[in-house]
């Protein structure tokens, strides 16, 4: 049988991270669009969620800019389960939700699959998020683990900025 690490060259990112906060306030981070546009991104972006439709197969929309660059991209949601799974592909796209390149690393992934599993372990909340490029050419496999090390920082800087926000509610 083959596994997922398998078909994508064994191209997998865990990022985990542990919040002294009950485990529905971080679902609620992760499921509410104005929660959302507070914690995800990179440092120095602003983030605006335009369209948001938390269902599985709903689209979430958003723009990231700050004073120079706009990036605009996607989540595609897949399973939800409340308060414990959230998953959902990630990709760069245009205004209208198309998929385009990403605007850094040429042959970065068209689609990063996530999978964030919430648990609850002595009154703290552990979030696992494993990323994996989907429907990906050998090249951009090779970009995607290439570059781990940027888009684990970019990730841990986003997950420090939820830290903030759910020790401020």
């Amino acid at each position: 049988m083959e596994t997922k690490s398998q078909k994508n060259g064994g191209a997998i990112l865990v990022i985990e991270k542990e919040f002294d906060a009950p485990l529905q306030s971080v679902f609620n981070a992760l499921s509410d669009p104005n929660a959302l546009s507070q914690w995800w991104g990179p440092d120095g972006y602003r983030m605006s969620v335009t369209k948001f439709d938390f269902s599985p197969k709903g689209l979430c929309l958003f723009k990231m800019e700050n004073h120079e660059h706009t990036m605009w991209a996607r989540f595609i949601y897949h399973r939800i389960i409340s308060p414990e799974l959230l998953e959902f592909v990630l990709s760069f796209s245009d205004e209208h939700g198309r998929i385009t390149r990403a605007p850094f690393f040429e042959n970065w992934p068209l689609e990063i699959m996530n999978a964030i599993t919430l648990k609850s372990i002595n009154g703290k909340t552990v979030l696992t998020n494993t990323c994996f490029p989907v429907n990906a050419s050998a090249e951009e496999i090779f970009s995607f683990n290439e570059n781990k090390a940027s888009m684990s920082g970019g990730m841990s800087s986003s997950m420090d900025k939820l830290t903030k926000l759910l020790s401020e509610k």
